[in-house]
């Protein structure tokens, strides 16, 4: 079926001036906490002075919370108590879209935590990226192997992260052992690494009770769009969503590879994201509704990455009809944020300044059939306005934008100023919101279970606003 782009406002000109104040579109990091002090009560965690964790106990992890960029300081105190009963602290900075794990280990009257940073870069195909970090107390330097095959991790020092390596996505057996030594400690078997994730292996509890165990920690990096997006498990997939904003075009049937996809796509207008099969210059042609496909007026290649989303867009003008093809990304953001980005389809509005609530221009200069670069905003309400390039002119201003939370959000001025069809609409597609999840394994010593701590939500100096109902099929309303 269609699904109509959201008009978020009337596509006349509108006069009124900017409202609202600047909101901070500085990406949020995130950090997640884990209890791996193997004699130490359930505790508390501050972040800032603020509950971020409560009654978290040892084996425990929880989800991720989303934290604003600079100096933090995480303290962690015994359940129930206040900051004033502080057993320890540490401090770090956050930049911008990090990710955190804060990890309390050491015996209680020694207790440290240990601040570990993700690696989030893009993963080759097929792969996830494994590191371990070694909290258990007093047992020296550990070695990680498969099963029977080689050695992953040499001389992991006790409180250390060690170093990333790559391995393919696939279900292994790993053994831990004292370092240059043939005692086990404990095996982790059944690890099943899917492919586009980070591994942090916690090794953590006590080798003279025999308590030593593996908490694998996933950090998703990437996940297939069909995935993502619930319209399949086929990784090498890539999503396809097509959008008609040629203000002069007919309604068109579209043809991909010859295979009809759509029919009657009128101007203003989106499909839903359809899996096509990735492919290099795959054919795709525009015919007038209900015309043969013999009788298309453009026939266009267009690249279809494998795992990856795109927006193919009719534009241009009816003299010169094209096929654009725009990536969008979906990788994970932090909790209560959102990308957004600008593509500017109007043929006759010239180059245009972009303002987001905020006198300063969020994008400058932004000509015929340029797409921006993508900002990552909090949730909240926007004042969405375009003037005409390095002038105070406005053409256009839409108050009350409602961006929700885990969402990529292309804000597409479409239409003519000519015929006073200039506007804007929004096309939104759900992306990954980074969650803190646990990976199945089977420890071959006594395990305390890995469930998830109690999160408390936190309250960071980022303005975030309530984010508007999304209707059933998961589309932000405006």
């Amino acid at each position: 079926g269609f699904l109509t782009i959201a008009l978020i406002v009337g596509l006349a000109m509108v006069s009124s001036s900017l409202q609202g104040g600047a909101q901070d579109t500085e990406p949020n990091s995130t950090l997640r906490l884990v209890h791996a002090s193997p004699d130490a009560p359930a505790v508390d965690v501050l972040l800032d002075g603020a509950p971020i964790a409560q009654n978290l106990e040892f084996g425990q992890a929880t989800e991720f919370a989303s934290i604003a960029p600079g100096d933090h300081t995480v303290a962690v105190v015994p359940a129930g108590s206040g900051a004033d009963a502080e057993l320890l602290s540490e401090d770090f900075s956050a930049g911008s879209s990090e990710v955190f794990t804060a990890v309390v280990a050491g015996l209680l009257n020694d207790l440290q935590i240990h601040v570990v940073q993700s690696n989030v870069d893009d993963l080759p195909d097929g792969e996830s990226r494994l590191r371990v970090i070694n909290v258990v107390p007093g047992v020296g330097d550990i070695d990680i192997a498969q099963v029977g095959g080689d050695t992953w991790f040499d001389n992991a020092s006790e409180g250390d992260a060690t170093d990333h390596r790559n391995a393919e996505a696939g279900t292994y057996d790993l053994e831990v052992r004292q370092d240059d030594s043939d005692l086990i400690l404990t095996t982790a078997s059944g690890l099943t690494v899917g492919a586009g994730n980070e591994y942090l292996l916690v090794v953590m509890g006590q080798q003279a009770d025999e308590s030593v165990q593996v908490l694998p920690l996933v950090v998703s990096v990437s996940t297939a769009c069909d995935v993502v997006l619930g319209i399949g498990d086929n990784a090498e997939n890539s999503c396809a969503r097509i959008i008609h904003a040629a203000p002069d075009a007919p309604a068109v049937d579209i043809y991909i590879e010859d295979a009809l996809v759509v029919e009657g796509l009128e101007f203003g207008s989106n499909t839903d994201f359809v899996a096509i099969p990735a492919g290099d210059g795959r054919s795709v042609k525009l015919v007038p509704t209900g015309g043969a496909i013999d009788e298309h007026i453009v026939d266009s290649g267009v690249g279809f990455e494998s795992g990856r989303a795109r927006d193919v867009v009719i534009g241009g003008s009816m003299d010169d009809l094209k096929v654009l093809n725009y990536d969008v990304d979906l990788s994970p953001l932090a909790p209560e944020q959102s990308r957004l980005r600008v593509i500017h389809l109007s043929p006759d509005a010239g180059d245009v300044d972009v303002y987001v609530s905020s006198d300063d221009a969020l994008y400058d200069g932004v000509g015929f059939e340029t797409i921006t670069d993508e900002v990552v905003v909090n949730a909240g309400t926007y004042d969405v306005q375009l003037r005409a390039a390095g002038e105070n002119e406005q053409l256009f201003n839409a108050e009350g934008v409602v961006i929700e939370a885990g969402y990529v959000y292309s804000v597409i001025a479409m239409g003519r100023v000519d015929t006073g069809t200039f506007g804007l609409q929004l096309a939104a597609t759900p992306l990954e919101v980074r969650e803190g999840a646990v990976a199945t394994v089977e420890s071959g010593t006594p395990q305390a279970e890995a469930s998830e701590g109690e999160t408390v939500t936190e309250t960071t100096p980022t303005p975030l606003s309530e984010a508007g109902s999304a209707d059933e099929e998961g589309t932000p309303t405006s």
